[in-house]
């Protein structure tokens, strides 16, 4: 890379990949930067600036000011479910509820998760736990002490039975049902 009567280039005369810098006649041999270990690449000059890559890092080195920097890069994601948010109200995610036969209960699904609460006041306890699981139709039995629902683990469809409303700490797997692709 050419700049100003200097010559830019990666080399590995100390070992790792770095900066390095000389004159047009090969004389004034400055090696630029001093990274250990990783080796810089995919190096590009532009209007007095070098931008290279560390590793997983972009980096540019200011030629007139001697200095490196590392660039700090943020991305989104693209998959809205991934992305964290912020929910004031569940119950504008509802997707399913429904009042156990001894009418003390709820079971409800917001945003594939299981709930279980009582219909007055007193705690909510969220019956699944495991991430990136997505859960539809939770519905209890007629005794009102069990609770199954649909799941999509394993890209199946899953009918949990949870063994203690009170304690709603284990499940049990009944059926397994593939779903046609």
């Amino acid at each position: 890379m050419l700049w100003e009567n200097k010559i830019y280039f990666v080399s590995d005369r100390d070992g790792t990949m770095n900066l390095w810098a000389m004159n047009l006649d090969g004389s004034g041999l400055e090696q630029l930067t001093f990274h250990k270990g990783d080796d810089i690449s995919s190096s590009s000059l532009y209007d007095g600036l070098i931008a290279y890559q560390l590793v997983a890092d972009l980096h540019v080195y200011d030629i007139a000011k001697k200095k490196d920097k590392k660039l700090d890069i943020w991305l989104s994601s693209d998959f809205d479910q991934m992305r964290e948010k912020g929910i004031k109200n569940l119950a504008d995610y509802l997707t399913s509820a429904h009042i156990s036969a001894t009418g003390d209960r709820l079971a409800f699904i917001s945003r594939g998760n299981v709930f279980v609460a009582p219909v007055g006041n007193g705690r909510w306890i969220r019956v699944n736990h495991k991430e990136g699981v997505h859960h539809r139709v939770a519905r209890f039995f007629s005794d009102g002490k069990w609770l199954y629902f649909l799941s999509d683990r394993y890209f199946q469809s899953v009918v949990r039975l949870v063994i203690s409303l009170i304690k709603l700490l284990s499940a049990k797997q009944l059926i397994r049902k593939r779903e046609s692709g």
